[in-house]
């Protein structure tokens, strides 16, 4: 019995540990005047995305979203939304994926030798979204967040979550 109730334990912490929580993190120029930035545009994505159909929509919907998402939580802040040839600062923003596994083992027995083997996929993922002033072509706000992509269902919602948590932290206090 004690044995069962440790399996489920590990077990558990093993899922639960999995679920990441959005870390979120600004860096920023110490020189810039952020007052003079009021209108944005974006920037497209420095990729053409050529994969089958299928997946090609997915991606476009998601980036659809994510740029929409940005621009809400930007106008709540007062900001406005223009052609690029007459916006004060521009905005570049990216997601990068990486597959990971964990693999844990638990349990050794010195007679029996028995062992539990747990394997766990998951994805690592990074949310990056960059403020560049127009004019002077210079980066002078950068937001990220780590653990934006979940399961299917949920990463929609988690990359909502992760631009408003960002945006929340322009301009810098």
């Amino acid at each position: 019995m004690k044995r069962l109730c440790y399996f489920f334990s590990v077990i558990t912490l093993t899922v639960f540990s999995g679920c990441s929580s959005l870390a979120v993190k600004t860096d920023f120029d110490q020189e810039a005047n952020f007052t003079k930035y009021i209108s944005f545009a974006f920037i497209a994505p420095p990729f053409q995305i050529d994969w089958p159909p299928s997946k090609s929509l997915t991606i476009k919907l998601a980036l659809r979203n994510l740029e929409q998402s940005i621009e809400h939580e930007l106008l709540l802040k007062g900001m406005r939304r223009v052609e690029i040839s007459k916006a004060d600062f521009v905005i570049a923003y990216h997601v990068g994926v990486e597959k990971n596994i964990d693999i844990s083992a638990y349990g050794y027995e010195y007679k029996k030798n028995w062992q539990i083997l747990i394997a766990h996929r998951f994805n690592k993922s990074t949310l990056v979204i960059d403020f560049v002033d127009k004019r002077a072509r210079k980066l002078f706000w950068r937001g990220w967040a780590d653990g934006v992509i979940g399961n299917r269902i949920e990463s929609t919602d988690k990359l909502g979550r992760a631009v408003e948590k960002i945006i929340n932290n322009y301009p810098p206090g």
